[in-house]
């Protein structure tokens, strides 16, 4: 489902802000962008402003979206980086011209007396999905051995191909994830 502007514009005004839970969700949009919202609850900012000897309105804050695809992530290294100056007054982001098929996530920051970032919350990690089909996708393959009571005269099924795996008699399907249910092939969607 896609939503005009004036209709993201209205969700966001009607939008219950303030749950009290201690978060950092993100999102995923489309293929190329993400929306995080966040909320830091009453006593994290309390212990935060008595540890950092502020009051909340002074925390200088970060919102850092990190890719860590193919990555045991570990709060330091990933493969890009994006770090966007928010106010402790902010809820949401929206992340635009990220990269499809790519892992991400983020972090609410603050920034230390000797300028190092203190990470407050971190969220889970999502996947951007890729950007339509590809010229070089190929349907995933599943080989299923016949049935010993097939004898060669019914050795084709509907649809499928016979393998060369030397002598394995096995017969390959193509598999999306609509016809098939972790168990077996749906019948209906090879019977029309």
């Amino acid at each position: 489902m896609i939503f005009s502007q004036v209709e993201i514009d209205n969700l966001e005004q009607k939008w219950k802000r303030k749950w009290q839970v201690h978060r950092l969700e993100v999102m995923v949009r489309d293929a190329t962008s993400l929306f995080a919202y966040w909320e830091v609850g009453d006593v994290q900012k309390a212990l935060l402003c008595d540890h950092f000897t502020r009051t909340w309105s002074e925390f200088p804050l970060f919102l850092r979206l990190h890719d860590v695809t193919d990555l045991l992530f570990d709060g330091y290294h990933a493969n890009d980086t994006r770090t966007i100056v928010i106010h402790p007054e902010e809820d949401h982001y929206y992340f635009h011209h990220v990269q499809p098929n790519r892992h991400y996530t983020a972090d609410v920051c603050t920034e230390t007396e000797d300028g190092h970032l203190f990470t407050m919350m971190r969220s889970h990690v999502v996947c951007t999905p890729p950007v339509g089909p590809s010229q070089n996708h190929q349907h995933a393959m599943i080989c299923f051995d016949r049935p010993h009571a097939l004898s060669q005269e019914h050795s084709k099924l509907p649809h499928g191909k016979e393998s060369n795996m030397g002598t394995s008699n096995c017969v390959t399907t193509p598999v999306s994830f609509e016809t098939f249910d972790g168990y077996s092939l749906l019948q209906d969607k090879y019977s029309k």
